[in-house]
């Protein structure tokens, strides 16, 4: 039964990820009707073949995430943007940039109890 779900989350989930696609096959279509820049054109369709196969690698990550580890709907996503980081960490040159800065997370639940502002030490 988890793979029927597993299946049927991957291709209710793979429109979710090719929304950001749209734009660029609109504009494709603008450039292609002016007649303007025909070099371009091939230059949007190799920037889509990317993006096309990574929505296919995202929507299986958020349907394994669902279907098989038992998450709901937001944790899937928040675990895929996770797991897509990881992977965008490992690339050479702008790997850097996706790992987790220190400085980044300044709230009070990435301190301990006891150095936090406001709480004062409770003498006993």
């Amino acid at each position: 039964m988890r793979a029927v779900k597993f299946y049927a989350l991957c291709y209710l989930l793979l429109p979710l990820y090719l929304v950001p696609l749209f734009p660029l096959g609109v504009f494709r279509e603008h450039l292609e009707a002016q007649g303007k820049i025909a070099g371009l054109g091939w230059l949007i369709q190799l920037i889509a073949v990317p993006c096309l196969l990574a929505a296919f690698w995202l929507a299986h990550r958020t349907a394994c995430h669902v279907a098989i580890e038992d998450r709901s709907l937001i944790s899937a996503l928040k675990l895929t943007v996770r797991d897509l980081r990881v992977c965008l960490a490992r690339l050479p040159l702008v790997g850097y940039r996706f790992y987790p800065s220190k400085n980044r997370h300044n709230d009070d639940h990435s301190r301990p109890a006891n150095k936090r502002q406001g709480n004062p030490k409770v003498a006993s």
